[in-house]
């Protein structure tokens, strides 16, 4: 019996901190779903884990640009051939006909879908994570005693207009508004990763389930990548009829409107976060903001 877990973010990487512990005396493997379209970050943040858990990460996947020119057209909730092709397709091949058991990220507080092994006898999924009652809490807990939270994507340019929108709050308010500082040292840490993280989830940089601010935020830190996805775009998104009927990252919106928008953009995903702080200042329960949109068990997971 093989055991296998695969990393992606932040869940799975505590699924394999927390279930190696308990069962240290298993030849657990670790594997991440490298589609080649994964961001440097998340490359360095792998290379790190490896070192922590003193286990190489197989790297496991299909290329995605090429699944996406095969099919001809860009995939969307409506057709998400991508996970499908390029990650599930070949973890199975890297179990081939062993038997095995796959260790997935689902947390307890979580009411997602399971993998489902159609047709795989021989893979037997298990969530350590559920077993053991362990929720978002407790997942931070694991990786900050081994420093392995995923990438921040911090955004200083989104909390620069944050911090001055607040500020001059503060000033208009004869000091009854509380003072940008004030704010910040009230949220948690992990709140405040994810606030002003320009990027949700380490996943594919092409990934049709990213918000506007994400594509706005991929531009400024990773203007070529955003180059690329937007030359994709181009050449399986186009209808070469008119502009309204092409395909397109985002539905209706084309990537140049991206381009074009991103300091509007970046002004109201202020604007949200703002929104938030004020709800939100005194909390000390974690709500994964990042699950949101996910394209499953293997991005970003």
């Amino acid at each position: 019996m093989r055991h296998v877990i695969p990393i992606s973010g932040k869940d799975s990487c505590a699924t394999a901190i927390f279930q190696m512990a308990r069962k240290p005396g298993l030849d657990y493997e670790l594997f991440f779903n490298d589609v080649g379209c994964e961001l440097p970050e998340t490359y360095e943040w792998l290379d790190k884990v490896e070192k922590v858990l003193k286990r190489p990460i197989h790297r496991v996947g299909k290329s995605l640009e090429e699944v996406i020119f095969k099919y001809g057209i860009l995939p969307s909730a409506h057709a998400r051939f991508c996970t499908r092709e390029a990650k599930i397709k070949p973890m199975e091949e890297f179990i081939g006909d062993d038997e095995a058991a796959v260790y997935f990220g689902i947390r307890a507080d979580e009411n997602r879908t399971a993998y489902n092994p159609i047709g795989k006898r021989n893979i037997f999924p298990c969530y350590p994570l559920v077993e053991a009652g362990i929720g978002l809490p407790q997942v931070f807990l694991i990786l900050d005693k081994q420093d392995l939270r995923p990438p921040k994507f911090f955004w200083e340019s989104v909390y620069r207009l944050v911090e001055a929108k607040l500020e001059k709050k503060y000033q208009s308010g004869f000091k009854l508004y509380p003072s940008p500082k004030e704010i910040f040292s009230k949220i948690p840490s992990w709140l405040f990763d994810q606030l002003f993280a320009w990027r949700s989830r380490s996943n594919c940089f092409l990934c049709f389930f990213q918000r506007r601010y994400e594509w706005a935020g991929l531009l400024e830190h990773h203007p070529d990548l955003f180059d690329r996805a937007e030359q994709i775009e181009r050449e399986v998104g186009a209808s070469n009829e008119d502009r309204e009927k092409d395909f397109t990252w985002i539905a209706g919106m084309p990537l140049d409107l991206i381009r074009q928008n991103r300091e509007m953009i970046m002004k109201r995903r202020a604007i949200q976060i703002i929104k938030i702080l004020g709800k939100r200042q005194t909390t000390a329960d974690p709500v994964d903001l990042l699950s949101v949109t996910s394209c499953g068990l293997f991005c970003g997971k």
